[in-house]
């Protein structure tokens, strides 16, 4: 995954640099006057304070919505692990509540991760009424209650977090303050002069560069992080249960690999976010 994405912004990089090169090179305004160098200085200063402002609050955003990601695994495979005082039957019946709760996160874009706050309400509920006949299993019961109401209120959180992406608004304010400041790099005259030329160019590319990054963070697309599908990979199998992975997820990350384990492909019919009609296909070994 590390390897993948840095491969891709090094390829943004490069694109942003060449077309970058080629306007400094062949493209030379005359010199401009004094008071559009104000301007300038303004734009600058506008487009400098406000990325880094969205840069560092969209990383902080990414950073809570990791953390509640990893977090929330956690609490799952604890409180799979203190139910093991119960029956096979409740505990499969909670293994069950898992996997439904799981999948629905699994499901639905991270936009719109209320959507599974259903599943997670559904897996509380069936912890708080499950009997417990011993000391052991009222222990376990109330650590799982604990430890799952912590969860929803971190998903809460997260809701927040993802209420606070850049509007479109801003993404417009940024990238007009951006043209504007490429417009003024460019209308530096730089006729035969080839280290001027590079300097422009490099100065345009790190601007666009901030614009990447910014889009990085404030994407909530976290489906297609390979990281994310290793690591719910694992918890699946943790937890006993079959990895289950959307049909586009398999077509871009294990499609034509062998996988040496059993899995679950998704496939929805019905245009998003209708779940009704959804199918899941189990792929064996070497099958």
């Amino acid at each position: 995954m590390i390897k993948s994405t840095i491969n891709k912004i090094s390829f943004q990089i490069s694109a942003c640099f060449i077309i970058f090169f080629a306007i400094a090179y062949f493209v030379n305004i005359s010199e401009l006057s004094e008071s559009f160098n104000t301007i300038l200085t303004s734009a600058s200063f506008l487009y400098g304070f406000y990325i880094v402002y969205a840069i560092s609050n969209a990383k902080s955003s990414h950073e809570k919505i990791i953390t509640h990601l990893k977090s929330t695994e956690g609490t799952l495979l604890e409180v799979y692990a203190l139910f093991i005082v119960f029956d096979k039957k409740t505990q499969t019946q909670l293994l069950q509540k898992i996997d439904n709760y799981i999948i629905a996160t699994i499901d639905y874009k991270f936009e719109d991760y209320s959507m599974s706050t259903p599943q997670a309400i559904e897996l509380l509920n069936f912890v708080q009424k499950v009997t417990t006949t011993n000391d052991k299993e009222a222990l376990a019961q109330e650590r799982s209650v604990e430890a799952l109401e912590i969860m929803l209120k971190e998903r809460v959180v997260v809701e927040s977090e993802i209420a606070n992406d850049i509007t479109t608004v801003e993404w417009v304010i940024i990238l007009l303050l951006l043209i504007v400041i490429l417009f003024f790099i460019f209308s530096i005259n730089s006729s035969g002069d080839l280290l001027l030329v590079f300097l422009k160019t490099v100065l345009a590319s790190a601007l666009a560069l901030m614009i990447i990054i910014l889009a990085k963070f404030n994407n909530l697309a976290w489906q297609e992080e390979k990281l994310i599908w290793k690591r719910l990979t694992i918890t699946f199998q943790e937890l006993s249960l079959l990895p289950y992975y959307p049909y586009f997820a398999y077509d871009k990350y294990f499609y034509k690999k062998d996988l040496p384990y059993s899995f679950r492909i998704a496939y929805y019919p019905e245009e998003y976010p209708d779940m009704s009609k959804k199918q899941i296909k189990i792929i064996k070994p070497n099958t």
